[in-house]
């Protein structure tokens, strides 16, 4: 288990109802992912968890064919479960093509193929008791196609997220058999929450 540990602590929330939890946690991730993609040009995808014990951070690398995805997921909700997470943001880097003025969205061609293509930070976030937030972040770069800074967000509908990373966490609280077996899966793939070096690239499951 690795984690990024180069960036400062975030305030505690112990004290915060879900909602101010989840505007914190955004907060706090599109600092450290403004701080990452500064230091190393780009963003795996990332799954950010607040619960009880602190902060989780989990990145496996690269994310690209479906197994992957579905891989992902099923770690994010066993952290989640595992973990007793109350609220959770993830961070991933994606293509979005948007409507010009007066003309009709193209729903033929995927935003990776098109050329006018615009590269977003797309954070995704849901806290306990079914409260969602969606923004996207510019992302900008020079005439080197080096980061260069997240532009000024765009707030999404409050609405959960579709398709294998909706709902990652439990709808109701679980109990600590159900949160041990979840850390026993965890566990089994070799994920143990723990703390990381100061350079390393969030790799795992880890609290701070």
């Amino acid at each position: 288990m690795n984690e990024d540990t180069s960036f400062p602590e975030p305030p505690r929330t112990s004290n915060l109802n879900a909602r101010e939890q989840l505007d914190k946690l955004f907060l706090d991730v599109a600092s450290r992912a403004h701080g990452v993609m500064h230091r190393d040009g780009r963003l795996s995808p990332t799954l950010f968890a607040v619960s009880p014990g602190g902060l989780s951070v989990y990145a496996p690398g690269p994310v690209n064919e479906a197994p992957e995805k579905n891989d992902f997921a099923a770690v994010a909700r066993l952290i989640c479960a595992a973990q007793a997470v109350t609220a959770v943001v993830l961070a991933v880097e994606a293509w979005v093509l948007e409507a010009k003025p007066g003309q009709r969205l193209d729903l033929f061609t995927r935003p990776s193929q098109s050329p006018d293509r615009k590269e977003y930070l797309c954070l995704c976030g849901e806290a306990f008791g079914s409260i969602y937030r969606q923004k996207l972040l510019p992302i900008l770069r020079d005439h080197r196609g080096l980061f260069s800074c997240l532009g000024t967000s765009k707030i999404l509908p409050p609405e959960p997220t579709a398709g294998r990373f909706a709902n990652l966490l439990p709808q109701t609280h679980l109990n600590d058999d159900v949160r041990a077996f979840a850390a026993l899966m965890l566990k089994s793939r070799g994920l143990v929450p723990g703390e990381a070096p100061l350079e390393s690239q969030p790799s795992a499951a880890a609290r701070e």
